[in-house]
């Protein structure tokens, strides 16, 4: 499949919009990339940006450089995996801006839900990295067989608040991914969502593989109020 490239110097939104690179079910070869430059980018309204692979080939990776801002909100998402029918690599999700807010049940997915590993959210923002009731997921699903994927973020703080969650597991054999968070200021984890939903870093398996490490560098680390 070919490549989405989207280069706006001020602007790019999404707002129950959708950009698709995808392989077909039954079909072979790679998705293709989505590529966003530009100085903001808003996902919102189940907006969608997805490079996936439905047949046999690797999905595409989800890349995006804002220089100021990336806000994903209202159960939008970017997704990049493997179907149930694929069997071969998860692409990953990368996002390199100033701040970056994951909000309203949006969520940032690099899954394999067949035969291969899931891929990686990487996430580097100067400033902050906000997930409120926000998600992040990379893992391996029931039935899948693979290695779950790492959820790496660099920022000055990072908060994960009201049952967000960044979760790096397998629900199958294999090993469950690792988690990496530098935060030269400080790391948040607090509050609680639906039903009683920890905020919360997990990395599991469910399966017969090892759980993945998680890995927090930081000057303060607060854990509180169900988190």
């Amino acid at each position: 499949a070919g490549n989405v490239l989207i280069s706006a110097r001020d602007r790019v939104l999404f707002d129950n919009g959708f950009a698709f690179s995808g392989v077909a079910a039954g079909a072979t070869g790679n998705a293709g990339n989505i590529q966003i430059d530009t100085n903001s980018l808003e996902v919102f309204n189940g907006a969608q940006l997805i490079a996936n692979a439905l047949g046999a080939g690797d999905a595409g990776n989800v890349r995006i450089s804002a220089r100021d801002r990336v806000l994903f909100s209202d159960q939008s998402v970017a997704v990049s995996s493997v179907a149930a029918t694929g069997r071969d690599t998860g692409g990953n999700i990368q996002i390199e801006s100033n701040v970056l807010t994951v909000r309203n049940g949006a969520q940032l997915i690099a899954n394999t839900l067949g035969n291969g590993d899931a891929g990686n959210v990487q996430i580097s923002a100067r400033d902050r990295v906000l997930f409120d009731n926000g998600f992040a997921f990379s893992s391996v699903v029931s039935g899948a067989a693979g290695t779950g994927g790492t959820i790496q973020i660099e920022s000055n703080t990072l908060a994960v608040l009201n049952g967000a969650q960044l979760s790096a597991n397998t629900l199958s054999t294999g090993d469950a991914g690792t988690m990496e968070i530098t935060a030269r200021d400080a790391v948040q984890v607090s509050g609680t969502g639906l039903l009683g939903r920890s905020s919360g870093l997990f990395t599991s398996t469910a399966g017969a593989g090892n759980g993945g490490d998680i890995s927090v560098n930081t000057r303060s680390l607060q854990v509180s109020d169900g988190g």
